[in-house]
């Protein structure tokens, strides 16, 4: 037998939300055959033929009634612990924020304070193997490097500008060649993702070594190729190699130590999601709400769902370094 709904249909009715308000009619429509049959007033059963998509409405009304007739839960559940596919850096500070802001909050249950201290002492593991990698990534050298190499861009593109005003015309028309080598890659050159700059530097002074580059460079000044060219190319040269030397350095934590260590904590942080959802359901059933676990339950959906967010707009905090 199915179990009767605790409020009366006309009720359900009217606290229908908006996006429903076509279902009554729909129910009606759904058991007037039903209705029919059931007072004797016909003896064949109206399911049969152009009828027949009505019975197939059945569960979904029967759904959608038990689903109205449902109690709004009065706390936040824990809606998901799952990081695994956040980068190296988005994993490391989502943990970190999250254990910070828990251990501030006055929980009750040893259980989770348990959990809570097993996630802290892997995350501090973590931590330590993540400074080590940042250690050797030399990070501020390719910082470096890429300052220089975008005031280079830059300075020389400003550069060939003033050469394209010339009064002389041969001066002015290499300049223009010269600028459209720069057009080729699009504005904003210094504004592009790291590797990418890297590539379109690599071939724009590729460009510039071609014979009808060489020779617009001759035109307008000698020492372009010592002062800017030279530079430009070195810079380019050493962030490149500091770059793949840093990109193997954190290879260890994608195939080593580091990654046995981010999976542990990975499923400490799975524990802490699973007991702050026992005690707010346990809290529910014995109407004796904690709202310290509502709060708890709180800070993981949203930092969670920020870097999930973050992750996909390909936001840069998955490329920042914990800081000493």
């Amino acid at each position: 037998m199915l179990p009767q709904p605790a409020k009366p249909l006309q009720q359900l009715w009217k606290e229908l939300p908006s996006g429903w308000k076509w279902f009554p009619q729909y129910m009606k429509t759904l058991l007037e055959p039903c209705r029919t049959c059931f007072s004797g007033k016909k003896s064949v059963c109206s399911f049969s033929g152009k009828n027949r998509w009505i019975i197939s409405g059945l569960p979904v009304a029967l759904k959608a009634i038990f689903f109205l007739n449902q109690p709004a839960p009065r706390f936040l559940m824990v809606r998901s612990t799952n990081l695994r596919m956040l980068t190296v850096y988005l994993f490391y500070q989502v943990i970190k924020n999250i254990l910070d802001q828990l251990e501030r909050l006055s929980l009750e249950d040893a259980g989770l304070r348990t959990r809570i201290g097993q996630l802290r002492t892997l995350f501090n593991a973590y931590d330590a193997l993540m400074r080590r990698t940042q250690g050797s990534s030399n990070t501020q050298g390719l910082l470096d490097y890429d300052a220089r190499r975008d005031d280079l861009l830059r300075g020389l593109q400003l550069v060939i500008q003033g050469y394209s005003f010339s009064p002389q015309r041969e001066k002015a028309e290499a300049a223009r060649l010269l600028l459209r080598f720069y057009n080729t890659y699009g504005n904003g050159l210094t504004e592009l993702a790291q590797l990418k700059e890297t590539a379109v530097i690599t071939n724009l002074l590729q460009d510039f070594r071609k014979p009808e580059g060489a020779a617009a460079l001759e035109r307008l000044s000698p020492t372009l190729r010592t002062d800017w060219i030279t530079p430009l190319e070195e810079a380019n040269r050493n962030f490149e190699a500091l770059y793949s030397t840093r990109a193997q350095d954190l290879h260890v934590e994608e195939t080593g130590l580091p990654t046995q260590t981010r999976d542990e904590a990975q499923k400490a942080f799975d524990k802490v999601g699973r007991r702050i959802n026992a005690l707010l359901e346990l809290a529910e059933d014995e109407g004796a709400p904690n709202p310290e676990y509502a709060k708890a339950a709180q800070i993981i959906n949203t930092e969670v769902e920020t870097a999930k967010a973050n992750q996909r707009r390909g936001g840069g905090a998955g490329d920042t370094p914990p800081q000493p």
